[in-house]
């Protein structure tokens, strides 16, 4: 939780010139909602097809809460980068694929952006391992889970919305007692935020 104040002591022990100083205190808090109801829906195994609307932690929740041992992500201009961020081609992607579905759980993030070619590929592939395929374009996973799709029936539809009330709500109680002690912080120093 990145947290920024100023500390000062108690105005009492300021002159009148510091009095008239304004003290600005800027406190970047960060919150991060662990989404247990989206956890308690996760299948850890086979094909998974995650997919909603931007913005709303598909990402964050399979890079944080998603077990996966190589991670893909597939930039706006259909260019490749592995998890340490090298790039890699459309060929060493499938040769990685072919090798290593079935020993490794693989994620490819926005993997919409890649050529039908790979929709192809994965159809030949036949579902095998495990692989998570994460997508925010929502005409396109309901192209993929359509009739005509290369991949009906090989992956497990797995939409993500705004985060549950509840987890945010449990996710808040359990900052109590850290704003606690930010509290204690700041009367120590002689000053509150408003």
């Amino acid at each position: 939780m990145p947290l920024l104040f100023i500390c000062l002591p108690n105005k009492n022990y300021l002159s009148r010139k510091a009095e008239k100083i304004k003290i600005i205190a800027i406190s970047i808090i960060m919150i991060i909602i662990k989404r247990e109801r989206d956890l308690l829906r996760w299948k850890d195994k086979g094909w998974i097809l995650v997919y909603g609307r931007r913005k709303t932690g598909k990402s964050f929740f399979v890079k944080n809460w998603v077990r996966y041992d190589e991670y893909f992500f597939v930039q706006r201009n259909g260019s490749i980068v592995d998890q340490n961020m090298q790039k890699i081609t459309m060929d060493s992607l499938m040769y990685y694929l072919k090798k290593e579905l079935g020993r490794k759980k693989i994620v490819i993030d926005e993997f919409h952006r890649l050529h039908d070619e790979f929709l192809d590929f994965l159809h030949m592939m036949g579902g095998k391992g495990d692989l998570v395929l994460v997508t925010s374009t929502h005409w396109l996973s309901r192209k993929l889970l359509g009739r005509s799709s290369p991949l009906l029936g090989l992956v497990y539809e797995f939409p993500m919305g705004l985060a549950d009330e509840r987890d945010v709500l449990n996710s808040l109680s359990c900052r109590h007692e850290q704003q606690l002690s930010i509290v204690a912080m700041q009367e120590m120093c002689g000053w509150f935020l408003t």
